[in-house]
């Protein structure tokens, strides 16, 4: 039997979350929305609008409710939205989002200094996450962040990543995003 693969790319823009959450400073969201139209009418697919993170640990994301919130269903239907917990995810759905990515790290280290929990915490709160964004009529993608290597423990193994990809907790899952969080992986 052979199997059919779908190639395709598809261009996301990441500037109002990965672009603007390292800066310490958090855009007006009259701002944020006029980045994101002027996006999308550009032709941008799909952008990434921002983090339902704290507030207090990522004040640039802090108005990310809003930026949802004053965006119509059509130009959501673009956006997507980090999420790290059930929670997140309801939160988001609450203010119009219907896509999520929700993330977290390989390597447990990181997990907890990033979100502050294990990896398999993360992994078993998924199958809720899932339900609720499957109940709004969104989709929500499976981030796997530090497939690669991890800042506290180095290389992280292959299987580690596959094992993740594979859990039937993450079944539901429209995509699973690989991440370079560190930028150093190779071909």
């Amino acid at each position: 039997m052979t199997q059919s693969f779908e190639s395709r790319a598809l261009l996301r823009d990441v500037t109002l979350r990965d672009g603007l959450q390292l800066t310490g400073k958090m855009l007006p969201t009259a701002r944020k929305l006029e980045i994101a139209r002027r996006l999308l009418e550009l032709g941008v697919p799909a952008l990434e609008i921002g983090s339902m993170a704290r507030p207090d640990l990522v004040p640039p994301m802090a108005n990310t409710v809003e930026v949802i919130s004053e965006l119509t269903p059509e130009e959501l239907d673009h956006c997507w939205v980090w999420v790290a917990t059930p929670r997140h995810v309801e939160k988001a759905a609450a203010a119009g989002a219907r896509h999520f990515q929700y993330c977290f790290s390989a390597s447990d280290s990181h997990n907890q200094a990033n979100i502050g929990r294990s990896t398999e915490d993360s992994l078993a709160a998924m199958p809720a996450a899932i339900e609720l964004a499957q109940e709004v009529g969104g989709s929500i993608q499976l981030c796997i962040a530090t497939s690669f290597t991890c800042p506290f423990e180095g290389r992280v193994p292959e299987q580690r990543v596959i094992d993740i990809a594979n859990d039937p907790r993450a079944h539901g899952a429209v995509d699973v995003v690989v991440c370079d969080t560190l930028g150093q992986a190779v071909p």
